[in-house]
């Protein structure tokens, strides 16, 4: 008798989920090539350095920035372990901001200087999960579109710990992917967490949905257990390097009970949180590019990001990729939005679900791809014009911040 092609478990396990749910594609194995060519990815870093200055030199320090500013300017360094233990947030963007001050001076680009790096660190980290990508368009428009959108134009041109969580996402995300399939990159796993841990303790609740993810991976997929119990190793370690600070300062900062920042708990509220993350600040720019660039564009994003999440996620066949992305991009939002009508001290704010701005981006541009194919359903030339518009509008208010 001839061995089945499919194993047992996953056989019965088709009874359930149609067979494209269950199976990895041909070379799960192996990182494809680059996302995005090196001279296109040496442009896109050049032209998003030169952007995130631009907004550093626009703009004045906010109050938030004050706050660091304030940390930053303790008189010895006992003193700014204290002064960030009577914060709301873990030490790492304080404690970068004070070595550039320190290094560069105390103005507004010594502050913020941090920022630039720990973008283009995200940006190298964005092309590296890129290649996890079908081989479709997806991964250079992905890379763009963290790159460039007015979300990521303030993040990482501000002195505040939002950049430094979206590495950590990103990174951490990219770099579970590479376990799962080669086997290589748990240090960087470690790495990655740590960053986002010692960022914001919005990360918490991202890892908590990617361990959720993985338990669903490992339940669906013998054959990815083992690279589950790799990743379980590193999330233990990255943990254990993060009790120090969750003893000493997390602790503190639970007891002192400061409220939060703004808390935003209607329906109205979550959409736009999600539309921040391509068209923030679309204010600046007054009302019409409010109403009739970022508006528009918004529900043209939509449109196509409901079509990449069906391309992706309902029809994929990558079960790794697809547990990760609804984790990052649906399931993080959604909880923290819920969770925070029940403990205000959690807070839901625009800036915390900086990590979701990656798989957003995944599903526009997969929306995009398959709105260009006339299989779709769609005329392939509105769906190129659509996704030609969404890439302008995203353009428009990103030069307005």
């Amino acid at each position: 008798m001839s061995t089945p092609l499919v194993p047992a478990h996953l056989r019965q396990a088709t009874v359930i989920f149609p067979r494209r749910f269950i199976l990895p594609s041909p070379d799960s194995n192996e990182l494809s090539e680059r996302a995005v060519p090196k001279a296109e990815f040496a442009i896109l870093a050049c032209l998003a350095l030169l952007l995130w200055s631009m907004a550093i030199t626009a703009r004045s320090l906010w109050l938030d920035e004050l706050h660091c500013l304030d940390h930053v300017q303790a008189s010895t360094w006992a003193g700014f372990f204290r002064a960030v233990q009577s914060d709301n947030h873990p030490p790492l963007a304080f404690l970068l901001s004070r070595i550039s001050v320190e290094l560069f001076g105390n103005s507004e680009w010594g502050l913020r200087l941090p920022n630039l790096f720990i973008g283009l660190w995200t940006l190298f980290a964005t092309e590296r999960f890129a290649r996890h990508l079908p081989a479709d368009g997806s991964r250079r428009g992905t890379t763009w579109l963290v790159a460039l959108s007015s979300f990521s134009i303030v993040i990482f041109s501000e002195a505040r710990m939002y950049g430094l969580l979206l590495l950590g996402v990103v990174g951490t995300v990219g770099a579970i992917l590479d376990v799962l399939r080669t086997g290589r990159g748990v240090p960087r796993v470690v790495l990655f967490m740590c960053i986002a841990l010692h960022a914001h303790y919005y990360a918490c609740f991202y890892f908590a949905m990617i361990a959720l993810s993985l338990l669903v991976l490992a339940a669906l997929d013998r054959n990815q257990r083992g690279g589950v119990w790799k990743l379980v190793g590193g999330a233990l370690l990255a943990g254990l390097l993060f009790l120090p600070w969750a003893l000493w300062g997390l602790r503190a900062q639970l007891a002192h009970g400061l409220p939060a920042g703004a808390n935003y708990t209607s329906p109205t509220e979550f959409i736009q949180s999600l539309g921040h993350l391509l068209y923030f600040n679309s204010s600046l720019g007054g009302e019409w590019v409010r109403l009739y660039v970022a508006l528009p564009g918004f529900a043209a994003a939509g449109l196509l990001g409901a079509l990449g999440f069906w391309r992706t996620v309902i029809r994929g066949n990558r079960l790794d990729l697809r547990c990760l992305l609804v984790a990052v991009g649906l399931g993080v939002p959604v909880f923290c939005f819920l969770a925070a009508h029940y403990f205000e001290r959690l807070s839901y704010n625009w800036r915390y679900i900086a990590g979701s701005l990656l798989p957003v981006a995944v599903w526009v541009t997969a929306g995009m791809k398959a709105a260009s194919n006339a299989r779709a359903g769609i005329p392939s030339r509105a769906g190129k014009l659509l996704g030609c518009f969404v890439f302008a509008t995203v353009a428009i208010v990103t030069l307005v911040n």
